[in-house]
């Protein structure tokens, strides 16, 4: 009887080390195949990112190169326009204080609101010039930053990558996520001069 007992423990303990052998090996497949996927995931995440370093694209476009090369030339000119005609006005002031003792005080009166109105159109004319060549650049750095975004989602869509990160914002990124170079020979081809429409 005892025989029995003893014969039928062992029967239990080894089906229970069986059991205990199985679900091991099951936990162990199991924690295999989420690891792999784990790192699949992992490394499709890093596939779909990019990064740019857009200092370097504003720095060396062509095209921003010649809006800024266009823009100072236009400014030199204006101010130039300014300069003569601030020395004008500065010379009719002066005629005109040398007039004011030999002239009646009410034509010197006139003489000088005249001037005065001449004075103020000038200072308009500046302001207005300065703000239409302002608004002209906007006008041109909006399609550069168009072409730009074009040139990105383009390279974007050839290398199967959907974030773009600027490095500015970045501690490190391995070189081979960058995408300076290539986005700023495409905007190059793409666009390598802007029009001023001033």
């Amino acid at each position: 009887m005892m025989k029995n007992k003893t014969g039928t423990s062992a029967s239990v303990l080894i089906y229970k080390m069986a059991s205990l052998r199985k679900l091991v090996i099951t936990l162990i497949t199991c924690c295999l195949y989420f690891t792999c996927h784990s790192s699949q995931a992992q490394n499709e995440i890093v596939q779909a990112i990019r990064v740019i370093d857009i200092q370097h694209i504003l720095d060396n476009s062509l095209a921003l190169k010649d809006l800024r090369s266009q823009t100072e030339k236009i400014a030199q000119d204006l101010q130039k326009k300014v300069t003569k005609k601030q020395q004008e006005l500065k010379i009719e002031e002066e005629e005109l204080l040398q007039k004011k003792g030999k002239t009646s005080i009410e034509s010197s009166k006139k003489d000088f609101l005249f001037f005065e109105n001449k004075m103020q159109e000038a200072k308009k004319y500046a302001k207005q010039q300065k703000s239409s060549l302002d608004k002209a650049y906007s006008n041109a750095i909006v399609q550069v930053n168009s072409a730009i975004s074009q040139v990105i989602e383009d390279l974007c869509n050839e290398k199967k990558c959907s974030i773009v990160l600027p490095t500015s914002q970045l501690l490190y990124a391995h070189p081979n996520l960058n995408i300076t170079h290539e986005v700023l020979e495409g905007l190059n081809n793409k666009m390598n001069s802007v029009k001023l429409d001033f």
